[in-house]
């Protein structure tokens, strides 16, 4: 109901007031008597939009009558008092931004609000619910454009109006701290005043204990401070001699004389010390209660220890459910075991990190279930490989009974089909893959196919340079190689088209194998019997018109070309033929005259639009006409036509389907609609759409996003959608929200904005907040510091860490899946440190990821993983992977300039083909090899022929520097052969991989 009153109230308000147009703002633009021209136009954050006729404009600060003016200034030059309607779509928010206690953006309309007046509805507002009673009301801050204004508005609580208040301006951050003890430490037992008190730099348990009045006469003597990962107990007469620093959190606690009491520390909900009535027992049991109970599954827990007058007792987790009577000043410490976790990667549902007891019996098939189970079936898994203590188990699919133990690394590997490819007289060419239990057979492969269109049409199949007959393949089923390319040869098809007084004949004509290729041979398939009642008889070829006496036809025969035009005519009326694109004929009577429109007229196939140019043959001369007129014809005449054609694009790059699209001739090939076609640009988190290359004839031309719906495309234009990076931080920790932050141009990326944009730090977070740079460099910021100057500006990809109040955390920056801090449980090595950022990206330089620990820095090859595995995590370390230093691809081959190509992450084989100058005539673009990572690689066959025929689909894959892409001559090259090709061209690198750093 209230957003409901909130939009009525902008309403009235953009109708009542002279409202200037604001970036955000949507304009809906109308052009009366134009439809096609009625546009939605969002004003962008230069505070212009763009139309049809008009181009950029900037209308920020116009009303929307200027802005309608301004528009039919604009449009007159096209139109003639063209007559404007401009509405308002959708009114920009103006939004302010609050943290702390609460996280909410409000968007506070046209209305002026104050910070009183935006609490007053925060505490109303049911989905919020705030509770002023939980804000620290004296400490209210606004930061705006740098400045910070820090507000008193304690009245509130009583129904006062405060002294001092803010109107808000739009972006706006109102930060509502929250009262919260957690700087502060905690005195308990024999002193004047116990308490909580607030923690200071460096403060000392002296300092304590004088905060709480000191000790009483009933003090013991005996002082114990109880921190989160240890216990001191100190004697009173030693306080001034043995001065502790305290931290933030601990609790202090000077033991009463008589007083019953016990520590509780490690695993449990609440750690600290419980005294205990001289009616409760002082029991393990009814401690761990009074904690709270344990804080992990009692299969986690994998000992007790009991300290007890400076002796410790070793028990086994099951003393847990005994009544174990304690002593006064008893430490319990409840330890759970530091490495329980498990790593999966791989072909698995949910790759991830999962906790195991090292007490439990786990098999590798109960891990697997927890990880979602294999993403595919059995025959999909090639192998599971296990990585235990430096060393290496391969495991089959179906031996699952495998026990697996807390630290170990399993990796799901998905069976790679073998493949092959068979083209030509089959159903269904294309390319096919072999499960594991298939047999990888020239049968199989041709029965998977559909087997041949008619076997007695087939010539022999060629395989790696050998050619079979239909009857040798029955006989003996022949292994094939992976990648291997069949081709089935059938009969080469020859054919003529004629045109002539029979109708049902008319068109293109075959002739069988065992069938004469001539012209008697093809009038007596026409039905013409008696040759001497031919009028006359022609033939086109290569747009030259031939005649030839029809009685002589038998004795000097004419031997024919496929493609032929064959023109018979034996009636005595007149006729004109029509060729080229279309075939057929019209008749007109002996008196008529006959004219080019006419004769278009009465054919009727096709419309004027769609002809691209005329040839008329008559007379052995040949009239080409450029535009159809009203030309005078003759009988016998032949028009040859030449029908436009569609107008066909490849479009790649930042757009969903990468693709050839197809624009029909009565389409606008307009550039805008093209990628539209491919399917609109791709949705990222981290990237968005730039400029726009079109590649033609051998050169680039650059497109701005606002001149895409006017560059017109044209026939084998190649279009390629660039993209920029958004500026990003990653953000982490506790008591803030976790999550990616991505910036607008115009919004600066301080660590404040950071902050504001996810709400602030809860009361949980530490006031240290670390920021770790793209390239690895760490450092400490202070949240004070933050508030009040803003903070340093962050460059693009940096982390910012708010740490719990422990150091126990590593960073991972750079070419990893995700980027951040990480909690170090139990020993970690470098490679579970990856595993756990979700690994190395394809863009990652793996023999050079740099690990930072203080002021040393040592760099670690990925591709030894017997190193990578015994290296030690230690908190604070900062490991960076740096991106690949040169990111290329060799594209060698049949292109027209083969050599070394610049790649990004969205480039695809098709692409770096055309960046090399695209196919030569001799190119086999249906066994293009792509070796990823170079030579040794794992190899893929591309498939492209579709592309360039306008039919898409095939195999297209995306390149990553260090790829080696090679393009044969030979539709029938084997993997073996491209491979030595490939190494022979490359000679001086050893190893392309090396020499790309991989």
């Amino acid at each position: 109901m209230k957003r409901v009153l909130i939009f009525l109230f902008l309403l009235v308000a953009v109708f009542s007031l002279p409202y200037t147009i604001r970036k955000g703002d949507v304009l809906r633009i109308e052009v009366v008597g134009y439809p096609d021209l009625t546009r939605d136009c969002a004003v962008d954050i230069e505070g212009a939009i763009t139309f049809p006729y008009v181009g950029r404009v900037k209308v920020e600060g116009l009303s929307v009558d200027q802005v309608t003016e301004l528009l039919k200034e604009r449009l007159s030059r096209s139109f003639s008092e063209p007559e404007v309607i401009v509405s308002l779509q959708q009114i920009a928010p103006r939004n302010v931004y609050v943290s702390g206690v609460v996280n909410r953006v409000v968007d506070m309309g046209m209305e002026d609000l104050t910070v009183s007046k935006l609490l007053s509805l925060l505490s109303g507002d049911i989905d919020t619910s705030l509770d002023l009673s939980s804000v620290d009301l004296s400490k209210v801050k606004v930061l705006r454009d740098g400045r910070v204004f820090e507000l008193d508005l304690s009245s509130l609580l009583w129904g006062e109006a405060p002294e001092k208040d803010v109107v808000l301006q739009e972006n706006d951050q109102v930060i509502l701290p929250e009262k919260s003890y957690t700087e502060f430490v905690k005195v308990v037992g024999a002193v004047a005043k116990p308490g909580i008190y607030p923690y200071r730099k460096e403060m000392t348990l002296l300092d304590a204990i004088a905060e709480a009045g000191g000790t009483t006469q009933e003090s013991s003597g005996k002082i114990i401070v109880l921190s989160k990962d240890k216990t001191v107990e100190i004697s009173e007469k030693d306080l001034y001699q043995k001065n502790l620093l305290l931290k933030p959190g601990d609790t202090v606690h000077v033991q009463k004389i008589d007083e019953r009491f016990a520590y509780v520390v490690g695993a449990v909900a609440r750690p600290g010390m419980y005294t205990f009535s001289r009616e409760e027992s002082l029991t393990l049991k009814n401690l761990v209660a009074k904690a709270g109970g344990i804080s992990v599954e009692n299969r986690y827990v994998e000992k007790v220890l009991i300290t007890r007058d400076g002796k410790t007792t070793e028990y086994t987790p099951e003393v847990l459910d005994e009544n174990v009577q304690l002593n006064v000043g008893d430490v319990v410490e409840i330890k759970k075991y530091e490495e329980t976790r498990v790593y999966v990667s791989g072909y698995v549902t949910r790759p991830g990190v999962y906790e195991i007891s090292p007490k439990e019996s786990v098999t590798l098939e109960k891990l697997l279930s927890m990880a979602g189970g294999f993403r595919g079936s059995v025959e999909e898994i090639d192998s599971i490989v296990i990585t235990r203590d430096g060393s290496v188990v391969e495991i089959s699919p179906d031996k699952l009974d495998f026990p697996v133990k807390p630290g170990d690394i399993v990796n799901v590997k998905e069976f790679i089909p073998k493949k092959a490819y068979i083209l030509g007289y089959v159903r269904s060419p294309g390319l096919y893959a072999f499960g594991k239990s298939e047999a990888f057979t020239l049968r199989n492969l041709i029965a998977k196919a559909g087997g041949f269109i008619d076997e007695s049409q087939v010539v022999s199949v060629k395989l790696s340079g050998k050619e079979y007959s239909p009857e040798e393949i029955v006989e003996k089923d022949i292994p094939l190689e992976d990648g291997v390319f069949v081709y089935v040869e059938k009969y080469t098809d020859r054919f003529v088209y004629i045109v002539g007084d029979n109708a049902v004949r008319n068109g293109r004509m075959s002739f069988a194998k065992d069938e004469p290729f001539t012209l008697s041979t093809a009038l007596k398939k026409y039905g013409v019997e008696d040759f001497s009642l031919v009028k006359s008889l022609s033939l086109l070829r290569d747009g030259e018109e031939k005649s030839f006496d029809p009685e002589k036809i038998l004795t000097e025969d004419v031997p024919l070309r496929t493609g032929d035009t064959i023109l018979v005519k034996t009636i005595q009326t007149k006729r004109v033929y029509f060729t080229g694109d279309v075939y057929g004929y019209v008749d007109f009577a002996k008196d008529e005259d006959i004219t080019l429109e006419k004769a278009l007229a009465r054919f009727g196939k096709i419309q004027k639009k769609y002809i691209a140019g005329l040839k008329v043959h008559s007379n052995g001369k040949v009239q080409e006409l450029a535009e159809i007129t009203d030309l005078p014809l003759e009988d016998g005449a032949v028009v040859e036509v030449d029908v436009k054609e569609a107008v066909r694009v490849y479009v790649d790059g930042f757009v969903k389907v990468p693709q050839m699209v197809v624009f029909e001739p009565d389409e606008s090939a307009l550039l805008d609609r093209a990628i539209v076609k491919a399917g609109g640009y791709k949705e990222d988190a981290l990237f968005e759409a730039g400029n726009v290359v079109v590649l033609r004839n051998g050169s680039e031309i650059t497109v701005s996003q606002n001149q895409l719906s006017f560059f017109e495309l044209k026939d084998g234009d190649l279009v390629y959608v660039k993209y920029t990076e958004r500026p990003h931080v990653y953000v982490f920790g506790e008591g803030i929200t976790n999550t990616l932050v991505t910036f607008k141009d115009e919004e600066t990326p301080t660590l404040r904005n950071v902050l504001g944009k996810v709400g602030g730090i809860k009361s949980t977070g530490s006031s240290r907040i670390v920021v770790v740079s793209p390239d690895g460099e760490k450092k400490e910021v202070d949240y004070e510091d933050v508030i009040n100057t803003g903070g340093p500006v962050l460059e693009s990809g940096s982390v910012v860490f708010v740490p719990l109040e422990t150091e126990n955390f590593a960073y991972v920056v750079g070419e990893v899946v995700r980027p951040g801090a990480y909690e170090l449980k139990g020993d970690v090595t470098l490679l579970k440190l990856i595993a756990q950022a979700g690994g190395l990206s394809n863009w990652a330089l793996k023999t050079k990821v740099i690990l930072r620990r203080g002021e040393n820095e040592i760099a670690y090859d990925f591709t030894n993983i017997d190193e990578v595995q015994k290296v030690k995590i230690e908190p604070g370390d900062v490991v960076y992977v740096p991106p690949v230093e040169t990111n290329y691809v060799y594209v060698l081959g049949n292109v027209k300039t083969p050599g070394i190509v610049k790649v990004d992450r969205y480039s695809t084989v098709f692409d770096v083909v055309m960046r090399a100058g695209g196919f030569t005539d001799r190119a086999a673009t249906n066994r293009i090899f792509l070796f990823k990572g170079g030579p040794q690689g794992e190899v893929t066959v591309c498939d492209l022929s579709g592309v360039l025929s306008g039919k898409g689909g095939g195999v297209n894959p995306n390149v990553a520097p260090g790829d080696v892409v090679f393009v044969p001559d030979n539709p029938l090259i084997q993997v073996t052969e491209a491979l030595s090709i490939v190494n022979t061209v490359i000679n001086t690198i050893s190893n392309v991989k090396d020499f790309m750093g991989w």
